[in-house]
């Protein structure tokens, strides 16, 4: 059986573990946030006057908002449409103070985007 690795001539070191190890550690701090906190500790409902689970919902409901948000602009309605979503962006940069060497900041970015049929034989 050959592997993928075998064409690239690389193999991880560890295997599969620095995957493993990293996949813990992240499903124990998204599991760990809704555990409740003692009654001792600063973070209880009787110190804050907030439940325990809402903070790490609210959080976690964001990211889930925001993943919605990029499937339906960037995925949903180009199907339904048959459109692209073209986005052009022009950054306004200036030297800071307006000295001669000043550092180069950006002072403003100019967005405009639009809705614009999808080229034959290309899919979004």
């Amino acid at each position: 059986r050959k592997e993928w690795t075998d064409n690239l001539g690389f193999k991880p070191w560890g295997g599969p573990t620095a995957a493993i190890i990293y996949s813990s550690t992240c499903a124990f701090m998204i599991v760990g946030v809704f555990i409740t906190p003692g009654e001792a500790s600063p973070f209880s409902y009787a110190k804050t006057g907030v439940r325990h689970y809402i903070v790490p919902a609210v959080g976690l409901g964001t990211l889930l908002i925001g993943y919605t948000y990029y499937l339906v602009f960037a995925k949903l309605i180009p199907r339904w449409r048959k459109e692209v979503l073209i986005v052009e962006r022009e950054p306004i940069i200036v030297r800071q103070g307006g000295e001669q060497n000043g550092e180069w900041v950006q002072i403003l970015e100019v967005v405009e985007f639009w809705w614009a049929a999808r080229q034959s034989g290309k899919e979004a």
